[in-house]
C-alpha cells in the first residue's frame, strides 16, 4: 500500500477525513510535489451509484476557518434528521482544525463518507471537500493553482471563504480562475459553464447599512433593501478597467455567483468554539443560517454536479475523476488548464457517445421486439435514428472546436454503424427462422390435407362398398319376388304388391349407391 493510502486510513481512524491531492516532499519518491490518490473517493462514488451528487468545496486563505465550518456540515447533515440540536451534537470526528497560525490541511480532503439529503422521494448524495489554505509559506503558486483549480473542478458548490473581501481578495480569486476561459469557449453562453455556484463567504463581516445573510442577484437577507452582492459586482462606468475585468471574469466563470455575509465570532479564543454551547449567540445564529442555507433540500436540488451542463451521477463523475488525477500524475504538478479542459471536453463526448450508442441499442431492440418475424424497414428505421442521434449529439455548445467535434461525431456514427450489423444478423436470423417455420407450417397444412384425402377416399370407398351390397341384395330380392309372380297365378296379386315394394327399395339402393360415388 503507498503512503498516501496508508495516512488516509489512518486519517479516517483518527479524523473522519480522507487525502485525495496531497503535497509531498520534493525529495520523496512520486510523481512530483503533488500526489493523488482517489481509491477511496471513487469507491464512494460507486457507492452514490445512479443518484445525483453534489460536491461542496471551500477555500480560500489559511487559517480562516475553512475546516471549521466544513464539520458543521457534517454535523447538520448527520444529526439534523434526528437532533433538534443538531449544532450541539458532540462529531466524534471531523476535519482537523485549531486557532494558531499553523496550517492544519494539507492538498485536498474530503469526508469519508457520502451523505444524502432527500429530495422529495429521492436521495441526492453530498460530498464535503475542506482545501488547503492560500497564501501558504510552504506552497508555491503553481501548486496552490492546482489546488484551487482542482476544488473548483470537483465542486458544485465553490466557497470562497474570505475575512476581508476587498479587490485584492476579488483579484486573487480572479487570477486562481485562468482556464475557466477554456470552459466558457466562444459564445459565453452560461448555460453549459465547467463551473456552477460561487458563494463568496464574507467572514467577521460587519458594515453599516447591511444584515448578515445570503444575497444573490435577486434575494437579500429579511428587511434588507440594498443588494450586497450586487454592490459588489456592479460595473459602474468611474470603475477602474483592471475591477471592471476582475469582477467580469468571476461573473463568467460560474452559473450563479451569490454572497453571504457572516458574523464574526466575537472576542473568544477560537478552540472554545468546538462546543457550540460557548459560542456568541449572533455568531451561532449566523452560522446555523448559513449551513441551512446551502444544505436545505432546494438549494441542494439546484446544486447537482454537472459537466458542461448536463447533470452526471456518482458512477458517471468516476471516470471525469480518474481523468483528471491522471492528468496530475502524468504532468508532476506542473499541469496546464487548458489540458484539463481539453480532457474534460473528451470525457463528456466519449459519454454522448455511450449515451447515444445505450439509445440506438435500446431503440433497435425495442424496434425488433415489435418485429420478431424479422423488420422489412430495419434499414430505414436505422438511418432515421441514426440521423436523430447524431443531430443530439451535435447540439448545443462546440467543445473544443470545430476539429473535435467532428472527430467524436464520426466515433459515434462508426460505432452506432458496427452495432447496426449486429441488429442486422439478429434481423436476419428472425426472418430466416420465420422463413422456416411458415414452410414447416405449410408442409404441416400439406400432410394434414393428403391425410385428410386419404382418410376421404377410404371412407367414400367404403360408404360405396356398403351402398353396392345393399343394392345387390335388394335387386336379388325384387328378381326372387319377380320370379314368385311368375310361378303363381293365384298369389299374383300378393306378389304384385311385393314386387312394387322391392322395386321401390332396389331404386333407394341405387339412388344411394350413386352418391356414394359421386360424394
Amino acid at each position: 500500500m503507498s503512503n498516501v493510502s496508508e495516512k488516509n486510513e489512518q486519517l479516517q481512524k483518527s479524523s473522519g477525513s480522507v487525502t485525495i491531492l496531497e503535497l509531498v516532499d520534493g525529495k520523496q519518491s512520486g510523481n512530483g510535489r503533488l500526489k493523488v490518490d482517489i481509491s477511496h473517493l471513487l469507491r464512494m462514488l460507486s457507492q452514490i451509484g445512479s443518484r445525483p451528487v453534489v460536491i461542496i468545496s471551500i477555500n480560500g486563505k489559511q487559517r480562516s476557518g475553512k475546516s471549521f465550518l466544513v464539520n458543521q456540515f457534517i454535523r447538520y447533515l448527520k444529526y439534523s434528521d434526528k437532533e433538534e440540536n443538531w449544532l450541539d451534537k458532540a462529531l466524534d470526528s471531523g476535519f482537523e482544525w485549531r486557532g494558531d497560525l499553523q496550517r492544519v490541511t494539507s492538498g485536498i480532503k474530503i469526508w469519508h463518507e457520502p451523505l444524502y439529503v432527500k429530495v422529495g422521494g429521492s436521495e441526492i448524495a453530498v460530498i464535503i471537500m475542506d482545501t488547503q489554505g492560500l497564501h501558504d509559506q510552504k506552497t508555491g503558486v503553481q501548486e496552490n493553482a492546482i489546488i484551487f483549480g482542482m476544488s473548483v473542478l470537483l465542486s458544485s458548490v465553490f466557497i470562497f471563504n474570505e475575512k476581508n473581501v476587498a479587490d485584492d481578495s476579488l483579484q486573487y480569486l480572479c487570477s486562481f480562475l485562468e482556464f475557466a476561459k477554456y470552459a466558457t469557449g466562444d459564445s459565453g453562453s452560461k448555460d453549459i459553464l465547467m463551473f456552477q455556484k460561487l458563494i463568496l463567504l464574507m467572514r467577521d463581516f460587519h458594515a453599516d447599512g447591511f444584515a448578515y445573510g445570503y444575497y444573490d442577484d435577486t434575494n437579500c437577507p429579511p428587511r434588507q433593501t440594498v443588494n450586497l452582492k450586487n454592490m459588489i459586482f456592479e460595473l459602474t462606468s468611474d470603475m477602474h478597467r483592471e475591477a471592471r475585468d476582475t469582477r467580469s471574469s468571476i461573473d463568467a466563470c460560474f452559473e450563479k455567483v451569490c454572497v453571504y455575509a457572516m458574523c464574526g465570532p466575537g472576542n473568544r479564543f477560537p478552540n472554545k468554539y468546538k462546543d457550540s454551547r460557548e459560542w456568541d449567540s449572533d455568531f451561532k445564529a449566523s452560522v446555523v443560517d448559513f449551513v441551512i442555507t446551502v444544505l436545505n433540500p432546494d438549494y441542494i436540488k439546484s446544486s447537482t454536479k454537472q459537466v458542461f451542463g448536463q447533470e452526471i451521477t456518482g458512477e458517471r463523475l468516476k471516470g471525469y475523476v480518474t481523468k483528471w488525477a491522471q492528468l496530475i500524475q502524468e504532468a508532476e504538478g506542473m499541469i496546464h488548464f487548458q489540458t484539463v479542459f481539453e480532457s474534460t471536453a473528451e470525457m463528456f463526448y466519449i459519454n454522448k457517445i455511450e449515451e447515444g450508442c445505450s439509445e440506438y441499442k435500446n431503440k433497435m431492440t425495442t424496434h425488433l421486439e415489435g418485429n420478431q418475424t424479422g423488420s422489412s424497414d430495419l434499414h430505414t428505421f436505422h438511418e432515421v435514428l441514426v440521423v436523430n442521434i447524431v443531430a443530439e449529439f451535435s447540439s448545443g455548445k462546440v467543445l473544443g472546436g470545430a476539429s473535435m467535434l467532428a472527430k467524436y461525431k464520426k466515433i459515434l456514427l462508426q460505432r452506432l454503424n458496427g452495432l447496426k450489423e449486429g441488429f442486422v444478423r439478429v434481423n436476419d436470423a428472425n426472418y430466416a427462422a420465420e422463413q422456416k417455420r411458415l414452410l414447416a407450417e405449410k408442409e404441416s397444412v400439406e400432410a394434414q390435407f393428403l391425410a385428410l384425402q386419404q382418410k376421404h377416399q377410404t371412407i367414400k370407398q367404403l360408404a360405396i362398398s356398403t351402398a353396392e351390397r345393399r343394392y345387390q341384395k335388394s335387386l336379388s330380392k325384387l328378381r326372387a319376388a319377380q320370379e314368385r309372380v311368375q310361378r303363381s297365378r293365384k298369389g299374383r296379386i300378393f306378389y304384385g304388391v311385393e314386387v312394387q315394394k322391392l322395386q321401390q327399395v332396389v331404386q333407394d339402393a341405387e339412388l344411394q349407391l350413386n352418391v356414394a360415388r359421386n360424394a
